[in-house]
C-alpha cells in the first residue's frame, strides 16, 4: 500500500470571491444630518398618527353586560323553560336570561354584538389539537387515518355501545365505525349561546327570569338563522354573514363531503335509526347540535384565541341603535360555572382602526417622541461640535 502524507495531498486554492470575502457589498455611511432628517421624519408621522388613533378610539362605543352569574346556568342546573324533544321523551336543558340596557346616545350602523368569555384558555395545547383541518377542508376522515386520536374522546359515539347496530337508510354500523364531523374536543366546546336584542318601552321591566315586557320589539335573533347564514326573518336589521374571515369562509372551511352516510353530523341524518343522529345531536346530548363546517358561527370559533379574555365577532346591526331603553334575551347552554368563567354580550361601534386601541396610540407618541428628542440632541451636538 502507497502512502502519501498530508503535504503530499494537492492543495485546492481558495481563490472564490466569497472565500477571500471579496463579493459586492454595500457599507452606508450615515451623516449626522441623515440621521437628524430620519428621525424627525419619524417624530412627525408616529406623533399626529399616535393622536389620530387616540380621537378615533373615543369615538368607538364599547359596553359589556354580563349574565352567567344571574342564573348560574350549568349542565345539572338548568331552567324547564327550554326543552328539547327526542325521541318521545322532553329533555329539560338551557337557561333564559335577559338583561336590560339603556344606551344615553345613539349608535351608526354598523353595530357589532359580540360575546366575550372570560377564563377560557383556548391556546392550551391539548385543547387546541383536539381536532382535524382536513375535516374541515372538505376531506372524509375515517377512524384509521393517522390523525384520528386527535379527536379523542370525542371522535364518535363510542359509548354508545359495541354490541349495538345502527342502521342508516340500508347500511348498518356499529357506533365504533362513526365518525363525528367534525371531531374533536374544540368543535364539541364551540359556544352555543343564542342572543337576541329587543327594544322596549321602560329598562325597569325587564326582569332577569321573568318574560319580556309586553311591546318589545325585536332587533336582533340570534337564532334565526341558517347554518350559512340566510337569514329566516329577512325583515330584521341583523346580519350573519361577514363574521367570519374572507379567507375561512371562501377556502378553509367546506362543508359535509356527499355520500358520507358514516359521517355524524349537525344536518342530521332522516334515516339513520338513532334519535341522537337523526336530530344532529352529539350522543346522549339533547340539544347539542354537532357543528356544520359550513357555519361562519364555527369557524369564528375555531380561529383559536391566544389569551384568557378574548371577544368574537356574533352578529352585526345593520341599521343605527338609536338612544333608548333594551333588553337582552339569552338561552344559556353553554356552561362557564364548571370552570369559574364569565360570559358577556359585548355592544360596540368600530371605527377606521377597529376598535378602541389607546395602547397602540400611546406607543406611537411614544415613540414619535423619543424620535424627536434624539434628533434635537443629534442637531444640535452638530450645530455646536468642531466642524473638523
Amino acid at each position: 500500500m502507497e502512502y502519501h502524507s498530508p503535504t503530499s495531498r494537492p492543495e485546492k486554492p481558495f481563490s472564490t470571491k466569497f472565500q477571500q470575502q471579496t463579493l459586492w457589498h454595500f457599507s452606508p455611511q450615515h451623516s449626522t444630518q441623515s440621521v437628524v432628517v430620519c428621525l424627525f421624519l419619524v417624530a412627525v408621522t408616529f406623533i399626529p398618527l399616535g393622536a389620530a388613533i387616540i380621537v378615533a378610539s373615543d369615538t368607538v362605543f364599547e359596553k359589556f353586560y354580563r349574565y352567567d352569574h344571574i342564573n348560574k346556568c350549568t349542565a345539572t342546573k338548568h331552567s324547564s323553560q327550554l326543552n328539547v324533544t327526542l325521541g318521545g321523551a322532553t329533555y329539560s336543558q338551557g337557561c333564559i336570561t335577559r338583561v336590560p340596557l339603556t344606551l344615553t346616545k345613539s349608535l351608526a350602523a354598523p353595530v357589532q354584538i359580540y360575546y366575550r368569555l372570560v377564563g377560557m384558555y383556548q391556546n392550551y395545547r391539548p385543547y387546541a389539537k383536539s381536532k382535524s383541518d382536513d375535516q374541515m377542508s372538505g376531506i372524509r376522515m375515517a377512524r384509521s387515518d393517522s390523525n384520528a386520536d386527535l379527536c379523542t374522546p370525542f371522535l364518535g359515539p363510542d359509548q354508545r355501545g359495541a354490541n349495538v347496530t345502527i342502521t342508516v337508510g340500508t347500511q348498518a354500523f356499529t357506533p365504533g365505525s362513526l365518525v363525528y364531523h367534525p371531531c374533536g374536543t374544540v368543535p364539541w366546546s364551540m359556544f352555543n349561546d343564542t342572543i337576541s336584542l329587543y327594544s322596549v318601552a321602560s329598562a325597569a321591566t325587564v326582569t332577569p327570569t321573568g318574560p319580556l315586557p309586553v311591546g318589545a320589539t325585536a332587533k336582533c335573533i340570534g337564532k334565526a338563522f341558517t347554518a350559512n347564514g340566510t337569514a329566516l326573518l329577512p325583515t330584521l336589521p341583523c346580519a350573519k354573514k361577514g363574521i367570519a374571515l374572507a379567507a375561512d369562509a371562501t377556502a378553509r372551511f367546506k362543508p359535509v363531503p356527499s355520500g358520507s352516510p358514516e359521517l355524524w353530523t349537525g344536518q342530521g341524518e332522516p334515516t339513520s335509526s338513532d334519535p341522537y343522529q337523526r336530530a344532529g345531536y352529539y350522543f346522549g346530548e339533547a340539544g347539542h347540535q354537532v357543528p356544520r363546517t359550513d357555519d361562519e358561527d364555527f369557524m369564528v370559533w375555531m380561529r383559536t384565541a391566544g389569551v384568557a379574555d378574548f371577544w368574537k365577532p356574533y352578529r352585526v346591526l345593520t341599521q343605527d341603535l338609536v338612544a333608548g331603553d333594551y333588553a337582552l334575551e339569552i338561552e344559556e347552554f353553554w356552561d362557564s360555572t364548571s370552570f369559574g368563567g364569565e360570559k358577556h354580550v359585548v355592544i360596540a361601534t368600530t371605527s377606521w382602526i377597529g376598535g378602541k386601541n389607546y395602547v397602540l396610540g400611546a406607543i406611537y407618541i411614544v415613540l414619535g417622541s423619543i424620535a424627536f428628542v434624539f434628533g434635537a440632541g443629534f442637531l444640535v451636538h452638530f450645530l455646536v461640535s468642531d466642524k473638523r
